[in-house]
């Protein structure tokens, strides 16, 4: 995740520690390293005539777990550094406040996306994190309160006389029946109180 891809977005990152933790996170979860690993694994599995079925599904799991839990280590350890941020819940680091599964879950949909669509899903996230924080921190301020006193009522003005004319002649023979009395009034009947004369 480089820098021209966020300015590209219209976000801009000045955040110095911000920038870097993207960078870090790129690298240690979205590397290329880590999609060739998978290519080649699909490649491997594909191209094997010669080995039996049970053989190459074997070898794909047990690679396929270790990659997992190689994954798994570099969350926990991502998780247990200090990041030195403090864009997460109640200005804590953000490795601080994402979940281990949650963490997983989302790697586990990212495997076949593109770099650039794995760029937008992290944005996302920290967008919505940040932006969350920023608005429930709104409401948890004692001392942002609504106006003691509620705005005055505004009474609408109602109908002119041309214009109940107007509805009663034109408009008044394509109303359904019983409507008409509230689409289109007599103009004559004077019950109606919202009516300027």
């Amino acid at each position: 995740m480089n820098n021209d891809f966020l300015q590209d977005c219209g976000i801009l990152v000045d955040d110095e520690g911000l920038r870097n933790e993207l960078n870090d996170v790129q690298r240690n979860y979205f590397s290329t390293d880590n999609r060739r690993n998978m290519g080649e694994l699909s490649a491997g599995h594909s191209s094997s005539d010669e080995q039996s079925e049970v053989e190459v599904e074997g070898s794909a799991e047990a690679t396929g777990s270790s990659q997992e839990e190689d994954f798994n280590v570099s969350v926990k350890t991502f998780q247990e550094s200090d990041c030195g941020c403090s864009h997460g819940k109640n200005r804590k680091p953000c490795s601080k406040s994402l979940r281990f599964q949650d963490v997983t879950e989302h790697r586990m949909q990212c495997v076949e996306l593109t770099s650039a669509e794995l760029d937008l899903v992290i944005m996302g996230a920290i967008q919505s994190q940040t932006k969350s924080d920023f608005e429930w921190q709104i409401l948890k301020d004692v001392s942002n309160k609504p106006p003691a006193q509620l705005p005055p009522i505004i009474s609408p003005a109602g109908l002119d006389a041309a214009r109940k004319q107007y509805l009663f002649r034109e408009i008044r023979p394509f109303c359904r029946p019983g409507t008409e009395e509230h689409v289109a009034p007599n103009p004559d009947d004077r019950s109606d109180t919202g009516v300027n004369q």
